[in-house]
C-alpha cells in the first residue's frame, strides 16, 4: 500500500493588523473673553499739611504793688507800700504791727474831718435834767490804720444814755485822719478820746 505523499504545510500568512481607531479629537475650547480693564480713577493730588501755628499770647502784665488791685504774683495790697499794716512793701502778707498807743492830743492833730460836737437828742437831755446830772461823760477807745482810716471805736466809758452813747459811736466812726507817720514810717495808732456834756 503506497502510503500518500505527504504535502508541505503552508502556515497561513498573518493578517495586517487593523490600525488603531485615532483618539477623537477634542473640541477647540472656546476662547474665555478676557475681563475689560478696570477704569482707573484718578485721585485728587495730595495736598501737604501745613503746620497751624496759634498767635503766642503776650505776657502777662508786671504786678504792680501799692495800686490796691491784687495782680499775678501777690498775696496782698492795701492800696500802700508800707509795711507793719499786714501787707508789705512787696504785697506778701505778713501778721500787722501792734498798733502803737498816743496821746488823744496827738491823735486829734491828725485829724481832718469829723463832727466833734455831738449834741444829745431832745429827749436824752430832757432826761438828764430830769436825772438832776450836771454832766455827762464818754470814753472812746479809737484805732486808725497807717492810711488815716478808722479801724476801731469802742467806749470804754458810757454817760448812762444809751441813744447818746449810740450818737457818740456814729459820729467819731465818720472821722477821718492824716497818717501818722514816725521816722517816716505811716504806723497805726490807738488812742482814747473822752467827750464830755454839761446839760443846760
Amino acid at each position: 500500500m503506497t502510503e500518500p505523499e505527504s504535502q508541505p504545510v503552508t502556515a497561513p500568512e498573518p493578517s495586517p493588523p487593523t490600525p488603531a481607531a485615532a483618539p477623537p479629537t477634542p473640541a477647540a475650547a472656546s476662547p474665555t473673553p478676557a475681563a475689560p480693564p478696570r477704569p482707573h480713577s484718578a485721585s485728587p493730588p495730595s495736598i501737604p499739611a501745613q503746620a497751624t501755628t496759634s498767635p503766642t499770647p503776650p505776657p502777662p502784665a508786671r504786678a504792680v504793688c501799692g495800686n490796691g488791685a491784687v495782680e499775678p504774683g501777690e498775696q496782698c495790697d492795701d492800696g500802700n507800700t508800707s509795711d507793719g499794716d499786714g501787707c508789705s512793701s512787696k504785697c506778701t502778707t505778713e501778721a500787722p504791727a501792734r498798733p502803737l498807743a498816743i496821746e488823744s492830743r496827738a491823735l486829734e492833730l491828725q485829724r481832718v474831718s469829723g463832727n466833734t460836737d455831738i449834741q444829745p437828742s431832745r429827749q436824752a437831755r430832757a432826761a438828764m435834767l430830769r436825772d438832776g446830772v450836771t454832766s455827762v461823760k464818754a470814753a472812746v477807745r479809737m484805732c486808725v490804720d497807717t492810711a488815716g482810716h478808722m479801724v476801731d471805736s469802742t467806749l470804754t466809758e458810757r454817760t448812762g444814755y444809751t441813744e447818746y452813747d449810740s450818737k457818740i459811736l456814729e459820729a467819731v466812726h465818720d472821722w477821718q485822719f492824716r497818717p501818722y507817720v514816725l521816722n517816716g514810717t505811716p504806723l497805726s495808732v490807738c488812742s482814747t478820746v473822752e467827750f464830755v456834756y454839761l446839760p443846760k
